[in-house]
């Protein structure tokens, strides 16, 4: 009985690890509007771009690979600039990458009650002046510290393909 305890731990385990470490195939092919919203946040692709705005000040972000750090996360990189024109190839633009991942300590207490603290995670994209809460599951949080952001989706991959002046982008707020 120990030894099949013991087996089905260990695949457990490995399964575990197993998927934190891929890429699920359905992060680049869920159709934009299918992705979940609610009221102060929403799911955001892996590989495309999504657009940040607060004021007149522009942040695309994309999260590129999933990492195993902590209990998972994601790096990304981004782009800001604030002149306007919708092009985030202009000289001004600043770019960055950067990483956010949970990382959490779960104690079990009296009365199989559980307690969950962080330990030493990184749950705020941050680009420039933009800084954005985001978990594990690829939400982004509408109710951001830097406040007053909208969010929008794009099925763009590549940074000289995205225009924040669409007309046809959908801007995501708060409700």
């Amino acid at each position: 009985m120990g030894f099949i305890s013991l087996f089905f731990s260990i695949i457990a385990l490995w399964g575990y690890s197993f998927i934190n470490t891929i890429d699920l195939p359905h992060n680049n092919t869920i159709p934009l509007e299918s992705h979940r919203r609610s009221s102060n946040a929403i799911e955001v692709p892996q590989g495309r771009f999504f657009i940040i705005k607060k004021g007149d000040n522009y942040a695309a972000v994309k999260l590129t690979e999933r990492i195993v750090k902590g209990d998972g996360g994601y790096n990304y990189e981004w782009y800001w600039q604030n002149d306007k024109s919708g092009d985030f190839t202009n000289k001004n633009v600043i770019k960055g990458k950067g990483e956010v991942f949970e990382k959490y300590v779960r104690t079990r207490g009296e009365n199989n009650s559980s307690t969950v603290r962080d330990a030493g995670g990184i749950y705020y994209i941050k680009c420039k002046n933009i800084k954005v809460q985001w978990s594990s599951s690829r939400w982004i949080y509408l109710n951001s510290p830097t406040a007053d952001i909208e969010i929008a989706l794009t099925d763009k991959t590549k940074i000289e393909d995205i225009d924040y002046l669409n007309k046809d982008l959908k801007w995501n707020r708060k409700k």
